[in-house]
């Protein structure tokens, strides 16, 4: 059995083959982390160049040279990666376990620098932080060239259609064809057109004409658009694809993220949620479905037409990592009849304060690692 900790700043996911590390191109021997005791095979692991739409992975070896075991806690991973810590996660001393990372790579070429925090129980006066750092860097490429590399519908409104383009080439040297591309919604029309289509050349650039159909429901639209090639190196590339068809009930924002938090703090969000028009009326709202720790309050800013609704989030003691939930508004609006509102958060883990933990050898207060 494995412990799956994954963090995830993107709302899609892709199918492909993963690249795995060639076992000559990782640096030998091990490392001493900043804390003393743990060390690890390759802390700053470089992929090289990563193509669009390949996930990579690789494998941390974490060793325990301590003469006490160590209970590898929690796992931090930048945006688009997941960790996978082997079972169990406590370390007696001389014993090792493997982290395995997976990086998705973004629509987004140049070089990456992705950090994975790990926490540890360790903590007395000559250790007074308990966290190390390891590091997955790269170069990302990509043998097509697709403007632009994600696609938004804009000021889309309920039982219209509406249309982008994306312009897709082959970079210069690169021989490569595509074969298909592939909707992931059944609301999303795509067609795929080619050069050759019109003049009988060799393809060598092709236009991907996406249609949001007149049937997309009201509120948050999201899926992809699939490339598939001939290339070995790149066989596929997923295209994001985002909207938000408003109908005559819209609400703002339609997500709730609270960013990192600490354990029993108390966050207040606000919402507006109107109707356009005339006729008829807007009846108040209700919410519901919400998990122990949120709770709602409604208040009407104008007359049957716009109504507030405060949200209010306290974050549980008794979790550390991702925080995930929703909560749902019903309007009666037949095009609207209710909106699905994800919450989700990142809790920090919790720090018993010690004098030694408090400041550094010089004096200064000891920091956790960016946020960012």
């Amino acid at each position: 059995m494995r412990i799956l900790l994954s963090i995830l700043l993107a709302l899609f996911s892709t199918t492909a083959w993963c690249q795995t590390d060639d076992p000559e191109s990782i640096a030998g021997g091990s490392v001493t982390t900043s804390l003393p005791g743990i060390d690890v095979d390759a802390p700053e692991y470089d992929f090289g160049d990563i193509f669009w739409g390949q996930p990579v992975s690789h494998t941390y070896m974490i060793s325990n040279q301590t003469e006490i075991p160590v209970t590898l806690t929690t796992i931090r991973t930048d945006c688009g990666c997941s960790a996978i810590l082997d079972d169990p996660a406590t370390m007696n001393p001389g014993d090792s376990r493997r982290l395995t990372v997976t990086y998705e790579p973004e629509n987004k070429e140049g070089q990456i620098d992705k950090r994975i925090t790990v926490y540890t129980d360790m903590r007395d006066d000559q250790n007074p932080s308990k966290w190390f750092e390891l590091h997955l860097r790269g170069r990302i490429v990509s043998i097509l060239s697709i403007n632009p590399a994600h696609v938004f519908f804009k000021k889309v409104h309920f039982g219209t259609s509406s249309e982008e383009t994306v312009l897709i080439h082959a970079k210069e040297g690169n021989e490569i064809n595509i074969l298909s591309a592939v909707s992931g919604s059944e609301n999303l029309q795509v067609t795929l057109e080619s050069p050759s289509d019109v003049a009988g050349d060799e393809p060598s650039e092709w236009k991907l004409a996406l249609k949001l159909l007149d049937t997309t429901p009201v509120g948050a639209f999201k899926s992809t658009v699939k490339i598939l090639t001939d290339h070995a190196a790149q066989k596929e590339i997923t295209i994001n694809v985002l909207a938000y068809v408003r109908g005559p009930v819209s609400l703002y924002p339609t997500q709730c993220y609270l960013g990192a938090v600490e354990p029993g703090q108390l966050i207040t969000k606000t919402f507006a949620i109107e109707k356009e028009g005339d006729d008829p009326a807007f009846a108040p709202p209700t919410v519901s479905s919400m998990p122990d720790w949120i709770s709602a309050s409604i208040e009407c800013l104008t007359a049957n037409r716009k109504y507030s609704i405060s949200i209010e989030v306290i974050v549980p003691q008794d979790i550390e990592g991702r925080l995930s939930g929703q909560f749902v508004i019903d309007t009666q609006e037949p095009t609207a009849p209710r909106f699905e509102v994800p919450v989700f958060a990142y809790v920090l883990p919790q720090v018993t304060p010690t004098a030694a933990a408090t400041s550094d050898a010089s004096g200064q207060p000891a920091s956790e690692p960016d946020e960012n």
